[in-house]
């Protein structure tokens, strides 16, 4: 079961990978709006801060 907070279930490392991997998503998906990886580049930065 998955707590509220990522990082008191996942290393260091897993986080910096799902961080990525989020950041690749974002970059390289063809047919994703701007607005979509924006979100998603938001989001990877708060998974190893909060």
């Amino acid at each position: 079961m998955w707590t509220k907070n990522l990082s008191d279930d996942l290393t260091v490392e897993e986080l910096r990978e799902i961080r990525r991997a989020l950041y690749f998503y974002a970059s390289n998906k063809p047919d994703i709006s701007k607005d979509e990886a924006r979100l998603l580049s938001i989001l990877a930065q708060k998974v190893l801060y909060e």
